[in-house]
């Protein structure tokens, strides 16, 4: 099967499609990011571009989509709605209207985080930009006719020592240096290994059949729930760095305004595919052996 997968350069993407590419062909895009992906042939894509979106479906012609590609980060799309509008939303429109089959990925934070743990029937309560172009995503996704699925992906942790670093290289690199990190003691998510998230979506793409319309949204989280602090300090334990580096605070006595609780219910995905991920223990135990840094 050939596959294209936006945002291949992203973080899900490192993880994602060389674990794909093992059997398939997988096309990746990306914008900035064009560090080599193991197996993956990799083409620059500007998503606001809608005339270079058309002619790289029309050159490719893949037999599936995977849609990672986003401005994820919600504080860009709150400080740039209108571009978060076409990148977002315009190019998830676009692969809605065509009959490919399409695996998007939405968000935990589809949630406020009032009345966790959801489940895939819990309503969407979107409190920013991001979240609501999010749910907007899935809603086209779930009214197409074609063969669908949308992954609503907690937060993810893993290595990514190239590109925009994320919270576990910035977590090591600063307490390596001896400075404390602050987390926070009340945001609690499903964290998910992005190695087994890379696993998730490769078993999803070897089922003979995908599920129903009712079926189409699925949960795709960790087995457990977890505190910032919490997992810092598992992380700690697993690269042998000093935990009382790890200062924890409230997020109000940090000032910060975030939903509280975006644990997610993932066992639909669990059964449907036949696999469970790894829990944090084991997960960063696993980022330990394979510690870019050392």
């Amino acid at each position: 099967m050939k596959i294209l997968f936006t945002g291949a350069g992203g973080f899900l993407g490192r993880y994602a499609a060389p674990r794909l590419a093992r059997e398939h062909e997988v096309v990746g895009t990306y914008l900035n990011n064009d560090v080599p992906l193991d197996g993956v042939r990799l083409v620059r894509l500007d998503l606001e571009d809608a005339a270079a979106r058309a002619r790289l479906l029309e050159r490719e012609r893949p037999d599936c989509v995977v849609h990672a590609a986003a401005m994820s980060r919600p504080s860009d799309c709150e400080a740039d709605p209108e571009r978060a509008e076409r990148v977002n939303a315009g190019a998830t429109q676009w692969l809605c209207a065509s009959a490919l089959r399409l695996i998007f990925f939405s968000t935990d934070l589809v949630f406020d985080g009032k009345h966790p743990p959801y489940r895939e029937e819990d309503p969407p309560a979107p409190s920013c930009v991001y979240s609501r172009l999010k749910v907007d995503g899935e809603r086209a996704v779930l009214a197409r006719t074609a063969p669908a699925m949308t992954l609503r992906l907690a937060l993810g942790y893993g290595w990514k020592p190239t590109g925009h670093s994320m919270f576990c290289d910035s977590l090591y690199r600063s307490l390596r240096r001896g400075e404390p990190m602050t987390l926070f003691s009340d945001q609690f998510r499903s964290a998910l290994y992005m190695k087994d998230a890379a696993e998730i979506l490769a078993r999803l793409l070897a089922l003979r059949e995908w599920p129903e319309a009712g079926g189409r949204l699925l949960h795709c989280g960790g087995p457990e729930s977890v505190s910032r602090v919490r997992f810092g300090r598992e992380f700690c334990s697993a690269l042998g760095l000093d935990d009382s580096l790890v200062e924890a605070k409230t997020m109000a006595e940090a000032g910060v305004r975030a939903a509280p609780d975006c644990t997610l219910k993932s066992e639909r995905l669990y059964s449907l595919i036949g696999f469970r991920p790894r829990t944090i223990e084991a997960g960063v135990a696993d980022m330990a052996l394979e510690n870019p840094y050392k």
